[in-house]
């Protein structure tokens, strides 16, 4: 982005519940630009982030670039929706060292979540997580510019 570049980029906070991003990814409505990681956390970091939600504890946002028509860019936050949506296709189970409290959750997957955790995958099935939407023509230089001022802001 040149430094005579004024335009206007403005966002909106929404929250968005687990399963809604778990629909968005699998209708590919939401892709991710090639400088984003694929894949870099381990089962115990999202064992660790499926906890936090199951607690209730505050994640944080999600930033997406809107392209029109219901879709998005993915700016920050690819390994929390990574972990939401591999957790909810069942891609792995809970691991111990990622539990700090739900213990007793070791090694479930969600199908598991039947009978006696029945509430805990409505919990986190409709967990809402913050998601800040960038409205503008963002176009690949800005949507770079964006993320790079996330991950030094970090």
């Amino acid at each position: 982005m040149n430094a005579e570049d004024t335009r206007d980029i403005s966002s909106k906070s929404e929250d968005w519940s687990v399963y809604e991003i778990k629909r968005k990814v699998d209708k590919g409505h939401l892709t991710v630009p090639d400088f984003q990681r694929r894949g870099v956390w381990k089962n115990p970091r999202k064992s660790r982030l499926i906890e936090s939600i199951l607690r209730g504890i505050p994640i944080p946002s999600i930033y997406l670039a809107e392209e029109g028509e219901g879709k998005y860019v993915v700016i920050d936050g690819q390994q929390r929706i990574d972990s939401i949506t591999e957790y909810l296709h069942n891609d792995f189970g809970l691991s111990e060292k990622g539990l700090e409290i739900l213990k007793k959750l070791k090694n479930q997957r969600y199908s598991n979540l039947k009978g006696e955790y029945s509430q805990l995958a409505s919990r986190l099935e409709d967990a809402k997580i913050p998601v800040i939407i960038i409205s503008t023509n963002a176009d690949d230089e800005i949507v770079y510019e964006i993320f790079n001022r996330l991950i030094q802001a970090a």
